[in-house]
């Protein structure tokens, strides 16, 4: 059961569950945490996962292959390295999801130094990289700016034919590109994938508008709705209304501000801010206000938006307002 909440994505029923079972006096097993932990992480909950860690360690389960790995993961997202690198350290037996974990660990949290060195460590263990490996060393590669090795990471990944085989190494090899400021390579990439996801165009459109190219992202949205089958998801907005704020091309903007509204997606922070930023900077301050008091506010993100939309139209006194209050709700919540 918790297995099954976990794989659609019910963080607070499997949680639920896992209650159940320890009311019923019921012990977690390997399989349990390995379930779990993810959750821990997609849900925030850092409390649970430690205390889950807790029970590891007196279950003398902290050197389980499965346990460990999870553990890592976990630490990963939550961007606790010293905890993820322990962990990784204790371990007795190793496999190439170990190594991936560690690797993926540093990658997401910006240290792409320390991500290759762990990957090379890998390689002199004589692990050989999987198609997850090669995900997160594309990312590395872009992180690091590193031109010549995504021609090393592209042409290893053209020989294994994961390219043909698995959309998620495709859409990583066209994001590393994009990064790169190689928008040819990326396209390229991305019309010879076979197969075309959500998270595919979602990524080219990005790659265009943060490459300066606003007229071209929208073009490339613009394909991706004549697509049967590709539904835009929160991703899709969060990398088309910059480049609707870049054209001001306001009208457009506010058809995606409906479809938002259509799909409960308004009271999402990234999505709200980007539509602050699209109205702020196509001279609607009194639309951007309106957003900027629904969404919620509790990170600096809304706050930088709508104060950078005053001082972009030279409002520097009302600029400074949000600034204050911004101010006195992080000490509120200090």
């Amino acid at each position: 059961m918790i297995s099954s909440y976990c794989q659609s994505g019910n963080a607070i029923e499997a949680l639920n569950v896992l209650d159940k079972m320890r009311l019923e006096g019921v012990n977690m097993d390997s399989v349990t945490i390995a379930s779990i932990l993810p959750i821990c992480a997609q849900s925030g909950d850092i409390i649970t996962g430690m205390l889950i860690h807790l029970y590891v360690i007196k279950r003398g389960l902290e050197y389980d292959l499965f346990v460990s790995n999870a553990l890592i993961n976990m630490y990963g997202k939550f961007g606790i390295l010293e905890q993820a690198l322990k962990v990784f350290d204790q371990m007795i037996v190793r496999d190439v999801v170990s190594w991936n974990s560690i690797i993926s660990a540093y990658e997401q949290n910006n240290d792409p130094i320390t991500a290759r060195r762990f990957f090379n460590k890998m390689q002199r263990a004589g692990i050989q990289p999987d198609l997850l490996t090669l995900v997160s060393l594309a990312s590395i590669v872009a992180q690091s700016n590193d031109h010549k090795n995504s021609l090393s990471i592209h042409g290893f990944v053209m020989r294994r034919g994961w390219l043909m085989h698995d959309v998620v190494i495709g859409n990583a090899v066209v994001d590393m590109y994009a990064k790169l400021g190689d928008i040819d390579s990326a396209r390229s990439v991305f019309e010879g994938l076979p197969v075309k996801d959500v998270i595919s165009w979602n990524t080219l459109i990005t790659g265009h508008a943060q490459n300066g190219l606003a007229s071209e992202a929208i073009e490339v949205y613009q394909m991706m709705e004549e697509c049967n089958g590709i539904i835009p998801n929160h991703g899709t907005w969060v990398s088309l209304l910059p480049a609707y704020s870049h054209v001001g091309a306001v009208q457009q903007g506010m058809k995606v501000h409906g479809r938002v509204i259509k799909n409960c997606l308004y009271m999402d922070v990234f999505v709200g801010t980007c539509l602050i930023d699209m109205y702020g900077k196509c001279g609607r301050l009194d639309d951007a206000m309106s957003l900027f008091y629904q969404i919620p506010r509790e990170s600096p993100v809304p706050w930088n938006a709508i104060i950078s939309c005053h001082a972009v139209h030279g409002h520097g006194e009302k600029s400074s307002k949000p600034i204050q209050r911004n101010a006195r709700c992080e000490s509120k919540t200090r």
